[in-house]
This record gives structure tokens, C-alpha cells and sequence, in this order.
């Protein structure tokens, strides 16, 4: 079976071995911001991953906010709110803000603070451009995901942790069988199917 450590580690692993900076100004600058931008194809798992790196790392969930949300009145003082308490703050969808939206994200920004330990992580698709994409990149470091069925080695590490919400070990081959499986439906598809096979198993 493979044991929680291993699953740990996989999430840990992913995040840091593509948040490798280069230049200690640029990373100096980085660990001040408290913000991260997670890149990927639609359905990669981008929300999933912060989710469940945040919850190991902070001990409590991080709020998740759709960016569509901070059109409406509120949200944006929800999202700072919960920074200022030492809560990181997940926003998905960010390919959805237009260059009209920047001053939310330089707002959110801003309200990072990295000495309570409080992030803001975006997420987004590959398809986002514009201004909004070049102020993410000078906030910042950027880790890019490939689509779920090219990173097999993901795949089990969100497996394992989907399934230790629930108190249940998948087995090694069924590890494996996941890890082969070309997840046509992302993310979603992978998180439907661990919540149908804990309502399932037998007890």
C-alpha cells in the first residue's frame, strides 16, 4: 500500500520542483509577495493541487474563490479578510478576468502576507493573456502543469490524497491502473471516481 508519506511528498515534490527560481533578487523579491500562479491546461488540477498543498502546509483549508466572483460586491473583502487572519486564499479561473479586472488582482496582491504565512495562489488556463498574465509573472514564481494523463507520477500523489480525506489506502495496482488511464475528463473525472469507489467499498 502506498503509505501517507509517499502521498505527501508527491504533493510536496510537484510544488516544489517547478517553483525552481533563478536569481536571488528575483527570489527575494518572490517570498515577500506571498503569491503564486499555477499554470495549466483546463481540468490539469491546478485548484485540486493548491487546495491540498495549502491545507498541509497552513493546517486548516485555504478559501477558493471562482475570479469571476470579485465582479460582485464583497468578495474582494472576503478574500482580504481571510489574508489578513493568516488564511491563504485560492482563486481559480483567472483566465476568465479581463485587463479591466487588474486592479482585483494587484488588490489581492497586496493583501498577501507572507509573515502570517497567508498566500494567494491563482490558477490558471494556458490560454490567458494580456496584461493580467505579465502582472502575474512579476508577482511570483509560476508553476506550469502539464495535462493530468502526461503526469502519471500526479496522478497517484492527488489519488492518495483524495482517498486520505476519506481514511482509505488504494492499493498499489490500483495506483498503477490510475497512473496508465488517459483521464479524458481531468481532475474532475479523477475526483468523481475516488469519491465513487469510498461510497462503494465494502465496509
Amino acid at each position: 500500500c502506498q503509505s501517507s508519506a509517499e502521498g505527501r511528498r508527491t504533493s510536496r515534490g510537484t510544488i516544489r520542483r517547478r517553483c525552481a527560481t533563478r536569481g536571488t533578487r528575483k527570489r527575494s523579491r518572490w517570498r515577500s509577495s506571498g503569491c503564486i500562479a499555477i499554470h495549466g491546461p483546463r481540468d490539469s488540477g491546478k485548484t485540486l493541487l493548491a487546495q491540498l498543498w495549502l491545507r498541509e502546509r497552513d493546517r486548516h483549508d485555504p478559501v477558493v474563490i471562482g475570479a469571476p466572483a470579485f465582479r460582485e460586491p464583497g468578495a474582494v473583502a472576503t478574500a482580504v479578510q481571510a489574508l489578513s487572519t493568516g488564511t491563504s486564499v485560492v482563486v481559480c479561473s483567472v483566465e476568465s478576468l479581463t485587463d479591466v479586472d487588474f486592479p482585483v488582482l494587484q488588490q489581492l496582491a497586496g493583501a498577501a502576507d507572507p509573515v502570517r504565512s497567508a498566500r494567494v495562489v491563482f490558477c490558471v488556463a494556458d490560454d490567458l493573456t494580456g496584461v493580467v498574465v505579465d502582472f502575474l509573472g512579476r508577482q511570483g514564481p509560476r508553476l506550469d502543469l502539464p495535462a493530468l494523463r502526461d503526469d502519471p507520477d500526479r496522478v497517484i500523489g492527488l489519488a492518495v490524497r483524495l482517498a486520505q480525506e476519506h481514511s482509505v489506502t488504494l492499493s498499489p495496482a490500483l495506483l498503477q491502473a490510475l497512473s496508465r488511464w488517459d483521464w479524458p475528463g481531468g481532475a474532475s473525472e479523477l475526483r468523481v471516481l475516488i469519491a465513487a469507489m469510498v461510497a462503494y467499498r465494502p465496509v
